[in-house]
């Protein structure tokens, strides 16, 4: 008995230690050590923080390394989905997008165990970054509507809002992505909204420079100074500082230098805690602010910046900044002495920017090849090379049309336009000088567009707020409705009111974007001051090219007497009615003004009678149409206009004042005659 129970003892115990092996065998690839499952999980945390992308290379290589051994050693599915998604990541800092790819993708195919949203949705944004970056749009865009949904089903809307402003960015630089980064940006403000985000001052400032780089400026700086209404608020002096600089840069490409300083002025006052930080930020405001002085003319502003800016540049520790604003820096320099009457001075300075440039691999500051071209230009042709100068400004318009730099193509068609007409080349001189006056107009036209729908924008969407708001404090009887309803109608008039008089930031902007002193107030054509500036510094040109001009005097017939029945209000409106008649009905390249009180002019360049009288014609059937009621007209039951017209060849003798003069003679016969006609005088 007892050899039998040793028997079965030893036959138990070689079973146990079988099974044992067993289980070691068949699960030695699940066995990772607890210490291995901590570092897998802290490098998770690393990624899901993107702090791994501050990590030194010695340091990636190190949790490659053991990730990867990590991988060989289990077949856990949430285990591999974890560490296919760490060397992923990693292959994405080290910009292996294919290898990235390929890793993310593995990552995927092991989602069924992983039960972390944050891993798969940051999986899949990732995924959609590599194949953006490697041009697969259609595939992008379809990863990336796995990352909404995923975040939208497990209710992680925060991860909407943190995703799409990185989504935005990404699509930055894609090509006819500006939409759709819009889009973007603007469905995570109305989440942050809704769930009270406290970064909501970030999506706003990213929206800002969105519609800023979709030419809504307008919008763009506006939604900027909600950002920066948020962060000065909150007392951020980092976030106040970048956006005080963004906003600042936006008015210097506007051309509202004081508006530019003052922004940028405003970072100086501001001392950061981080001392690295601080310096790169005042850096960067500076060599903006040494610009907008050298435009407006300010050199001993400008000089004292620069030195400032020197001493910023000395604080930065990051090598690659630091040599990369001392490259701006050189390229402001020159700006100056340029400006200075010291081309040679400032042609020396623009050949080290661009030995610095070119030997810089990854350069951090955009379309600085743009500043140094037009810096060439404009050296050339302040030393009288004039076809060096047109050389690199063609350049430079042709890179400007390239990037669709809108807001720089006025710039340089003037730049062309004064090289042209210092060659003597007469057709392409009066070729930029339409195109300036086309530009003009057509930028004229879109900044009232803007103008409008963001005030309608702002009208309705308080509109909105306030009667909801009402509303649902009030809904018990349809008496009380009926007076909220009355209250917000108020308000709404209180508000629109306000937009004009009482909004600070909002009336800097009217200033921007409304040159007020060539631009009529009431009518928002040009004025008496802008004839003068259009006629001045081309009288030259004309005498030279002798093509034909037509001058145009117009005159609103019997308007006192519309003035005096109607009442001056009705009589305004008239002559805003009639002038934007008188626009709408003129080419682009024709120059509009009110000459004064009910009288307006309209030159044509190479436009001879008979184009003259066309126009004519039709500016007469188009104010006929307006159907405006006049009784007390004596030619006419609706509004009317007399108008003189002559054509000059002008020659060396005369000046444009004497065919104004003439034009003005023969609307004078016009109203002698009777009236509601034009008279031609040659």
């Amino acid at each position: 008995m007892k050899r039998y129970t040793k028997l079965i003892i030893t036959i138990g115990a070689i079973l146990f230690i079988a099974m044992g092996a067993t289980f070691y065998i068949v699960n030695k690839d699940n066995n990772i050590t607890q210490d291995k499952i901590d570092y897998l999980d802290k490098v998770v945390t690393y990624v899901l923080k993107d702090e791994i992308e501050n990590f030194d290379q010695d340091k990636i290589d190190l949790i490659k390394h053991k990730v990867e051994q990590i991988s060989k050693k289990s077949k856990d599915k949430a285990k591999l989905s974890q560490v296919h998604f760490v060397l992923g990541n990693i292959y994405a800092v080290e910009k292996e997008n294919k290898k990235a790819i390929i890793e993310l993708n593995k990552s995927v195919d092991n989602f069924d165990k992983l039960s972390n949203t944050e891993i798969k949705v940051k999986t899949y944004y990732e995924l959609s970054k590599m194949y953006l970056y490697e041009e697969e749009y259609s595939k992008s865009e379809a990863i990336y509507k796995k990352v909404k949904a995923l975040s939208q089903k497990d209710d992680k809307r925060e991860l909407v809002i943190k995703y799409n402003l990185d989504r935005a960015h990404d699509l930055y630089y894609v090509e006819d992505s500006k939409k759709k980064t819009i889009e973007l940006l603007e469905e995570a403000l109305k989440i942050a909204e809704e769930i009270d985000y406290d970064n909501i001052e970030d999506i706003y400032f990213e929206l800002g420079r969105a519609y800023w780089s979709d030419d809504r400026s307008i919008e763009g700086v506006n939604t900027k100074l909600e950002a920066l209404s948020i962060s000065q608020s909150k007392n951020l002096k980092v976030k106040i500082s970048k956006i005080s600089i963004d906003i600042g840069i936006d008015y210097l490409y506007s051309q509202n230098y004081n508006e530019a300083i003052v922004y940028l002025s405003r970072v100086l006052y501001y001392n950061l805690d981080d001392k690295i930080e601080d310096a790169e930020i005042k850096a960067y405001a500076l060599i903006n602010l040494c610009d907008a002085y050298t435009k407006v003319g300010q050199y001993d502003d400008a000089k004292d910046s620069f030195k400032l800016l020197e001493k910023n540049i000395k604080k930065l520790n990051n090598s690659s900044i630091k040599e990369d604003f001392k490259t701006c820096m050189y390229v402001a320099k020159a700006d100056l002495e340029t400006k200075l009457e010291n081309p040679k001075q400032a042609l020396i300075y623009l050949d080290l920017a661009k030995s610095r440039y070119k030997k810089s691999t990854d350069f951090n500051f955009y379309d600085l090849d743009e500043r140094l071209i037009q810096g060439y230009g404009d050296a050339y042709y302040k030393l009288g090379d004039y076809k060096k100068a047109l050389a690199y400004h063609k350049d430079g318009e042709a890179l400007v049309k390239k990037r669709k730099i809108s807001y720089l193509e006025e710039d340089y068609n003037q730049k062309l336009y004064l090289d042209y007409k210092a060659l003597e080349d007469n057709k392409n001189t009066i070729k930029y000088l339409e195109k300036n006056n086309e530009l003009k107009t057509i930028q004229s036209n879109d900044i009232d567009r803007q103008y409008s729908h963001y005030l309608i924008s702002k009208f309705e969407n308080e509109k909105k707020v306030d009667e909801i708001s009402k509303l649902q404090k009030y809904k018990e009887t349809m008496r009380l409705i009926l007076i909220i309803l009355c209250l917000v109608t108020g308000i709404i008039m209180v508000f629109t009111y306000t937009i004009y008089k009482k909004n600070k930031e909002i009336n800097r902007l009217n200033k921007l974007f409304k040159s007020l002193s060539i631009t009529d107030s009431l009518t928002k054509i040009q004025n008496r001051r802008a004839l003068d500036e259009y006629l001045a510094g081309n009288l030259a040109l004309y005498k030279e090219t002798q093509m034909p001009i037509s001058f145009m005097m117009i005159d609103i017939d019997f308007f006192k007497k519309y003035n005096d029945n109607y009442g001056h209000p009705e009589g305004d409106k008239v002559l805003e009615k009639v002038a934007s008649s008188i626009k709408k009905s003129s080419r682009n390249s024709d120059f509009v003004a009110r000459y004064g009180g009910e009288e307006f002019i309209v030159i044509m360049l190479n436009t001879d009678e008979k184009e003259g009288i066309n126009l004519v014609n039709r500016i007469i059937k188009n104010i006929y149409n307006l159907n405006i009621e006049h009784k007390y007209s004596e030619v006419s039951d609706r509004i009317s206009l007399s108008i003189g017209l002559t054509t000059s060849y002008i020659g060396n003798h005369n000046d444009c004042d004497d065919y104004i003069k003439k034009a003005d003679n023969a609307l004078y016969e016009a109203k002698q005659s009777g009236r509601n006609k034009y008279v031609y005088l040659p």
